[in-house]
């Protein structure tokens, strides 16, 4: 399976990498930035979804050194029945403008669900 690019714009204002999760299902996460061509992490933030105002976070700067790095996301939801469905993405923008995102849905039976989500940056 190839991973999504997204394109930015190295000229524009900060690159943003947001996690979310539908369906007020409970859960966290771990957001990783990697380096292009490297098995190196420049970034790992952790999360959970209590307060949807602060899982959205700034990517290193100059924008132009994030061509190629890959952005991760490791997400784990509780299954909150009756609702067994859960969605959860990885949303990256740009100067309040959404570049793209990844995502999946699903339902499940067991108590929780865990995705691993990554997108590629490419300059635009």
């Amino acid at each position: 399976m190839a991973i999504k690019s997204i394109e930015f714009n190295e000229n524009g204002g900060p690159i943003v990498a947001k996690v979310t999760s539908g369906f007020a299902q409970p859960g966290s996460y771990t957001l990783l930035v990697w380096e292009a061509n490297e098995n190196k992490v420049i970034m790992e933030k952790k999360g959970n979804f209590i307060n949807p105002d602060d899982d959205a976070y700034n990517l290193p700067t100059p924008n132009d050194a994030n061509d190629g790095r890959i952005v991760e996301s490791i997400i784990t939801v509780a299954i909150t029945p009756p609702i067994e469905e859960y969605n959860v993405s990885l949303k990256i923008s740009q100067d309040g403008q959404e570049l793209g995102s990844e995502n999946r849905t699903g339902t499940s039976s067991s108590s929780t669900e865990t995705v691993d989500l990554f997108v590629q940056l490419k300059k635009g």
